[in-house]
């Protein structure tokens, strides 16, 4: 899964996607979760193999030759079950918007 992959799977821009970390507090945890989830699954695919590393490499901002992990959040991350949610509302909210 990539961010651009999400965002044709949403049917949304990556400016939408943007705008939703400004609608506050739970919206960015949603977001910042998502986009945290997506760079481990790359990492973690081109750590093991799974994925062409020097692709990968160039997409993830790793800083030099040594790989760092995100920071994790000091807020309480929210369950599976509220990620899916808020994703499903994003994604009512945004096709309701497009049937306007």
């Amino acid at each position: 899964m990539s961010k651009c992959g999400l965002y044709v799977f949403l049917g949304i821009t990556r400016q939408t996607w943007d705008s939703y970390k400004d609608r506050g507090e739970d919206f960015l945890t949603i977001i910042t979760r998502v986009e945290d989830i997506i760079w481990d699954q790359k990492f973690t695919g081109a750590a093991a193999g799974i994925l062409n590393g020097n692709i990968i490499a160039r997409e993830l901002p790793l800083g030099g030759k040594e790989a760092e992990e995100p920071e994790a959040p000091e807020r309480p991350r929210p369950s599976t079950q509220d990620m899916a949610k808020a994703i499903i509302e994003l994604m009512a909210s945004t096709k309701a918007k497009k049937q306007e």
